[in-house]
């Protein structure tokens, strides 16, 4: 088991003291909404017994930055980069209830706080998220876009806020959208990366995946449509996508989970505007890869156990569960948790696929519909799964 390291700074400055008297703290992050932090410290210390600490403490204001990194040995990863949104003092006659709360949010709130009016013509979305991203001094990692959004044609209006307005052009290329410390992400998840770590469940005191959950959503698939007039020609488009382009996680795949009797539905895309049958294309695409994302699973990480962080936007292996859930998965949200009890990290992933990929091999030239009827491996006599 390794220790971990945390460091905490406000302003750019490190707070030890802060960090010796930590409660709790958790950081929360997600690759579609904003990551949060939350700060737990007592009111009433040994240093000062009778004093309300911290409650009149200079460095805990609203508008203080806040990053908060955390590691093993000497290495570290920034878990969260941004500022202090809201403060929840907490205050009773028993001093060991005395607390307060510190809450805060990543470097995406500062491009939330104004709404925008504004044309942007002849450039591309990701020309948009990137000058975006830059205004902020974010550095962008952002996957090109090839439509050009002609002013004589169509004009890209922005009526919301600028991470709004990221999140709604994201959502049209079938794009995520976040920040990350110092990097604002607007791409495709990418899901071809090796895994970055093996989370192994096992019935004894030393598994690195302590609590698993998952569920299988047999009627998320579907395929999408969307019928649009083309601005010149007065012509009618249409598109129609059927199947995602996103790398396969599982054997198994969507569509082999639909029979004669129970068939995909298919959604028409008709609140969404696209310029011309690229980005309907790249709209209906978007919507089939994330519906095709049916199996999503929780679980509890013993980060001193595995002695090593995990982030979103990474592929994780799932091993000790059989090889029906078993496999790779894309972590989507990470919750990082530090307490007395220690590091433990709570994780939701998803996939598009059952059965685990390391059976192609095995398996090949057996059907997609076998596939799906792979059992859990048996456990042994130790009490352990094989």
């Amino acid at each position: 088991m390794k220790n971990e390291n945390i460091i905490l700074t406000i302003n750019k400055k490190p707070q030890s003291d802060i960090g010796a008297d930590l409660i709790a703290l958790e950081v929360e992050t997600d690759d579609r909404m904003a990551s949060i932090f939350k700060l737990v410290l007592p009111l009433v210390t040994a240093k000062k017994p009778g004093t309300l600490a911290y409650l009149n403490d200079n460095r805990l204001k609203i508008g203080a930055s806040v990053a908060v990194k955390a590691g093993f040995g000497i290495k570290t990863e920034t878990l969260i980069d941004g500022y202090i949104t809201h403060l929840k003092p907490q205050i009773e006659q028993d001093p060991t209830k005395c607390i307060i709360e510190v809450w805060g949010m990543d470097k995406s709130i500062r491009m939330d706080r104004i709404e925008v009016l504004k044309a942007w013509t002849n450039k591309t979305d990701s020309d948009i998220a990137r000058e975006i991203l830059k205004k902020y001094s974010l550095i962008p990692d952002v996957e090109s876009t090839t439509v050009v959004h002609n002013e004589k044609v169509s004009t890209i209006v922005q009526r919301e806020t600028d991470i709004q307005f990221l999140k709604r052009l994201a959502e049209r290329n079938g794009f995520v959208c976040y920040v990350e410390s110092s990097t604002g992400y607007f791409k495709k998840p990418v899901l071809s990366k090796p895994p970055t770590a093996e989370l192994r469940f096992d019935f004894d005191e030393n598994a690195v995946l302590k609590t698993i959950s998952v569920e299988v959503n047999g009627v998320s698939p579907t395929g999408a449509k969307m019928y649009q007039v083309d601005r010149l020609n007065k012509k009618t488009v249409s598109v129609e996508v059927s199947k995602s382009n996103w790398k396969k996680l599982g054997l198994s795949t969507p569509d082999s989970l639909c029979t004669s009797i129970f068939k995909s539905p298919v959604v028409f895309a008709g609140k969404n505007a696209a310029t011309g049958s690229q980005e309907m294309k790249a709209l209906c695409e978007g919507m089939v890869s994330e519906a095709e994302m049916f199996v999503t699973l929780r679980g509890e990480v013993a980060a001193n156990k595995l002695g090593k962080v995990i982030k979103t936007g990474q592929i994780v292996k799932i091993s000790g569960v059989g090889d029906m859930y078993g496999g790779l998965y894309y972590l989507s949200h990470v919750t990082h948790s530090f307490s007395k009890s220690g590091y433990i990290q709570h994780i939701e992933a998803r996939r598009n696929g059952l059965g685990s990929l390391s059976l192609a091999s095995i398996a090949a030239g057996a059907s997609a519909a076998a596939l799906t009827a792979l059992d859990f491996a048996p456990l042994s006599g130790s009490g352990k799964s094989q």
